[in-house]
C-alpha cells in the first residue's frame, strides 16, 4: 500500500514538473508576443563597443553582418554576443516552480536518489515560438535557442536540487523522529 502511494506521488510530481513549466511558458509566449510587437517600433540600443570587443573572438560565420537598408543606409544585424545575451535574459524569466515541486517530492519520497533523478530529468527546453519569430537572422535564432535552453536548464536543475534537498531533509527528520519514538516505547 505504501509503495503504491509512493509511486503515485512520484508520478504526480513528475507530471507537475512537466506541466507547470509548459503552462508558464505559454503565458510567457503571450507576453512575448505583445512585447515583440511593441519592440519592433523601438530603436535598438547602441552596442557597437561591445560588438567590437567580441568580434575578434567570434568566428567569421557568426560575426555581425552588414545589410543595406531601404534608403541605402547600412545597419548591423544582431551579433552573436547580443543573441546569446538575449537568450540568457529571456531564459532567466522562465518558470521553475514545477522543477522545484518535482525535486521536493522526489527528495521527500526517495531521499537523495529522488533528488538526483529530479536533477537529471531536467531537459533543455525550446524557447517560445513568438520569441524565435521576432528574430530575423537564422544564425541568431540558433544562438538564442541554445543560450535560452542552457539558462533555463540550469535554473530548473538548481530549483530541482533545492526542492530535493528540502524534501530529503524533511524525510530524514521524519525518519529520525520516528526511530527515536520507537526506541522510547520499549
Amino acid at each position: 500500500m505504501i509503495r503504491a502511494t509512493l509511486c503515485v506521488l512520484v508520478s504526480v510530481s513528475l507530471v507537475l514538473s512537466d506541466v507547470l513549466p509548459a503552462l508558464a511558458q505559454a503565458e510567457a509566449a503571450k507576453a512575448d508576443t505583445t512585447a515583440a510587437a511593441a519592440d519592433t517600433t523601438a530603436a535598438p540600443a547602441d552596442t557597437s563597443a561591445a560588438a567590437a570587443d567580441t568580434s575578434a573572438a567570434v568566428p567569421p560565420s557568426t560575426a555581425p553582418a552588414d545589410t543595406a537598408g531601404a534608403a541605402g543606409e547600412t545597419k548591423k544585424t544582431n551579433s552573436w554576443a547580443e543573441c546569446k545575451e538575449l537568450g540568457q535574459r529571456d531564459g532567466s524569466k522562465a518558470s521553475t516552480g514545477g522543477s522545484f515541486i518535482g525535486g521536493f517530492f522526489g527528495g521527500l519520497l526517495l531521499g537523495l536518489v529522488g533528488t538526483g533523478v529530479a536533477y537529471i530529468a531536467q531537459g533543455k527546453p525550446d524557447p517560445p515560438p513568438a520569441a524565435l519569430q521576432a528574430i530575423p537572422d537564422a544564425e541568431c535564432r540558433l544562438v538564442y535557442s541554445d543560450s535560452y535552453g542552457t539558462k533555463v536548464q540550469s535554473r530548473k536543475r538548481s530549483a530541482a536540487l533545492t526542492g530535493g534537498l528540502i524534501g530529503t531533509a524533511i524525510l530524514v527528520a521524519v525518519l529520525v523522529a520516528t526511530s527515536s519514538s520507537d526506541n522510547s516505547t520499549y
